[in-house]
């Protein structure tokens, strides 16, 4: 691997993948401890991701 060849994601694009996935984990477990409700709790996980994602994404930029 040379010095040259491109990135495959940027450190800001990182940084709001892991923080948004953080929280989506974060919210699915919080949301399945109280109500025990798989499919709830991965809808929960997913919007969480999404919201996560665009508020870090314009808050970075």
């Amino acid at each position: 691997m040379s010095a040259n060849d491109p990135k495959h994601f940027s450190v800001r694009t990182s940084v709001v993948l892991l923080t948004a996935l953080l929280a989506a984990v974060a919210a699915g477990f919080l949301f399945f401890s109280g109500t025990d409700s798989v499919p709830l709790a991965v809808l929960t996980g997913f919007a969480s991701f999404a919201g996560t994602w665009t508020f870090v994404d314009r808050l970075i930029h």
